[in-house]
């Protein structure tokens, strides 16, 4: 009986195994690509300061630019 198992478990295993391998091989032929992140650090620069948090006093189009067509964060501690 405990070959039996064995032997079951040794099968099922192989078959796992074999059923996983062409998925490894496409993830490996994938093409890897760099992604686009920008930090910027700024000394004394609240995040209220930025047009696109609603600031009026600062004029930054460039960032305001970047936060229109990106990712904003808006909580951080």
């Amino acid at each position: 009986m405990r070959i039996t198992n064995q032997i079951f478990f040794g099968i099922l295993a192989a078959m796992l195994f074999n059923s996983c391998a062409p998925k490894k091989s496409v993830a490996l032929a994938a093409k890897k690509t760099q992604p686009n992140v920008i930090f910027i650090i700024a000394d004394d620069l609240g995040y209220t300061d930025i047009g696109a948090y609603g600031s009026s006093f600062y004029v930054t189009p460039n960032l305001d630019e970047l936060a229109k067509n990106g990712v904003r964060f808006t909580n951080g501690y």
